[in-house]
């Protein structure tokens, strides 16, 4: 996006009037009026703003309306918040899918080692509860 110094901008269109400040940050005119009249600080770093250092520039592909711009941008923002969220269900059901089976592994488990204790159980009192087991 070049930036120049050269003004083709319609006479009046205050909405494509902006300022570059002492220390690199981007105003727009309504800040840099009210700069004029009561000096604050650089809402980008903090610094002091001298009204008679901010320069002003020209975006020469920004000016005039930027709404298709917005509009577009908006409905990506949108798309990424629903893809979020459906990622966050999936997750969701997926952590609850993996409890499902941990528990399933786990009784199962449970019931094998229940099984080889009755069989150990089982052939003790056959053999006379020999030890070799």
């Amino acid at each position: 996006m070049p930036v120049t110094m050269v003004n083709d901008t319609p006479a009046g269109d205050r909405s494509c009037n902006t300022y570059l400040t002492e220390c690199g940050h981007v105003i727009c005119a309504m800040c840099y009026e009210n700069i004029k009249i009561l000096p604050r600080p650089c809402g980008g770093c903090g610094k002091d703003i001298d009204h008679r250092k901010v320069i002003r520039v020209y975006f020469h592909e920004v000016c005039g309306s930027n709404s298709e711009e917005v509009e577009s941008l908006e409905r990506r923002i949108e798309e990424e918040r629903r893809e979020t969220e459906l990622l966050r269900q999936t997750e969701d059901r997926l952590r609850k899918r993996l409890e499902e089976l941990t528990g399933m592994v786990e009784a199962s488990a449970q019931r094998l080692k229940n099984a080889i204790q009755s069989t150990v159980e089982a052939l003790r009192s056959t053999t006379g509860g020999s030890s070799s087991l």
